[in-house]
């Protein structure tokens, strides 16, 4: 018997890029490193948030990014993410409003997974009338 229902947020069910580009770039821009534009962010975006921290400093160095360098950018990001997530955030078309209503009828119970610890994963899934669970990465 099915309990539950997990999905998956980000680039799933709402476009976040523009949110997760502002965080980023108020990272980089207040450690002194050029900024990304939305469209080159979006390609960086997809293995998590240290890989995108990575990647955002990648073009910088010669070379491989110091260890010190990307723990800035990452501790940086995971600072101004949960301001910034909802900036531009919206469901793709056709996502409407998430289904609750049907997984409720259902007796199914929906969760919103996050790899983004914190009060900023409670809020996005508050905004979609959601518990969260938080999941990390190796």
């Amino acid at each position: 018997m099915k309990t539950g229902f997990v999905f998956d947020l980000d680039g799933t069910l709402v476009d976040s890029i523009p949110g997760i580009a502002r965080g980023l770039n108020l990272a980089l821009k207040a450690l002194g490193y050029p900024e990304h534009s939305v469209d080159a962010i979006r390609e960086m975006v997809g293995k998590g948030v240290r890989e995108l921290c990575l990647a955002s400093l990648k073009g910088y160095f010669n070379g491989n990014v110091p260890e010190e360098a990307f723990e800035a950018v990452h501790q940086g990001f995971m600072r101004e993410y949960p301001h910034t997530w909802q900036e531009g955030t919206v469901p793709y078309p056709g996502i409407r409003v998430f289904p609750n209503a049907f997984l409720v009828s259902r007796n199914l119970t929906p969760c919103c997974p996050s790899s983004v610890p914190g009060a900023g994963s409670r809020r996005r899934c508050a905004w979609w009338g959601t518990p969260p669970m938080t999941a990390t990465r190796p």
